[in-house]
């Protein structure tokens, strides 16, 4: 994992295999007839997990400074937005 991410520091670009998901779709009623009776979740590496939390931790702390007037970002449940 620390090669991947180090490969990734030096290089300056993510590689591809990382980035894709898997779309699956997860019933959300026994006997689903349309599209919105779905849930559509997508299942990505491990990797690419552990990496965007990381990232996500170290940059909460400055989030509601970092933001525009504009800015509503969602991260693990809480809802960080600036009038």
């Amino acid at each position: 994992m620390l090669e991947i991410v180090n490969q990734m520091y030096i290089e300056g670009k993510i590689t591809d295999k990382p980035t894709h998901g898997l779309i699956v779709c997860i019933p959300k009623k026994p006997k689903p007839t349309r599209p919105e009776d779905y849930r559509p979740p997508t299942l990505l590496s491990v990797d690419i997990k552990l990496l965007t939390r990381v990232i996500a931790n170290r940059l909460s702390p400055w989030l509601t400074t970092l933001l525009t007037r504009i800015s509503i970002v969602e991260y693990t449940g809480t809802q960080f937005s600036r009038p």
